[in-house]
């Protein structure tokens, strides 16, 4: 081979290696992204709602206190009350 012909063909080599590290980088940039979005999105769940949430009132919650405590109780078994107390 002359000089001349191994100058084109490491050309070649050059020009192919510059290539495929072109690609490697451009899939490297999608991949990134592509992660980066995922980072976003699941971040996203976390993220308080916008619109606050509602709240009760003061008259609310005390008709839903007096509705639990009005209701009708009955007595507990002994049998429960020991095996609770006794682990």
């Amino acid at each position: 081979m002359t000089t001349e012909e191994l100058v084109i063909e490491m050309l070649e080599m050059v020009r192919e290696n510059q290539k495929s590290t072109a690609d490697l980088m451009k899939s490297l940039v999608l991949a990134q992204a592509s992660q980066a979005e995922m980072f976003k999105s699941w971040l996203d769940m976390f993220k308080p709602p916008s619109a606050p949430l509602p709240s009760s009132t003061a008259d609310e919650r005390a008709l839903a206190r007096e509705q639990i405590q009005s209701g009708d109780w009955e007595p507990l078994d002994p049998a429960i009350i020991q095996e609770v107390l006794n682990g």
